[in-house]
């Protein structure tokens, strides 16, 4: 299964089920902004763990 079409050096598709992480290296080519992917992606499970234990200790 190829996910990415390149046309010289530019992504031209990104098949969006692969992980976000991934999708953001191939578009950006970029370790930077796929840490940031990373770390927004970990802030929404704490948010969901804090919903489920409000001390938020469940997901540590």
């Amino acid at each position: 299964m190829e996910w990415v079409y390149f046309v010289t050096d530019e992504v031209k598709e990104v098949n969006h089920d692969m992980p976000q992480a991934v999708e953001t290296y191939l578009v950006h080519n970029n370790l930077q902004a796929v840490d940031e992917a990373k770390r927004e992606i970990i802030d929404l499970y704490e948010e969901d763990f804090t919903k489920i234990d409000g001390t938020g200790l469940a997901g540590r």
